[in-house]
């Protein structure tokens, strides 16, 4: 899960603007995280060795 957040200075203009600033944000916020997704440099690499569960099994 992801937050973000509103600095508190521009809390009050988001009470007057709210459809129009939120918008705003939920656009580059989204551009931001679909950017993240696209760059391998970002992603969490894979495990290395064998899965925990098959670490666990008594050997045959």
């Amino acid at each position: 899960m992801l937050t973000f957040t509103v600095p508190e200075s521009l809390r009050g203009l988001f009470l007057r603007s709210d459809r129009i600033l939120y918008k705003a944000l939920f656009a580059a916020t989204s551009g931001a995280v679909k950017d993240l997704f696209v760059d391998p440099k970002h992603l969490i690499p894979p495990a290395r060795g064998p899965p925990l569960s098959s670490a666990l099994l008594p050997e045959e």
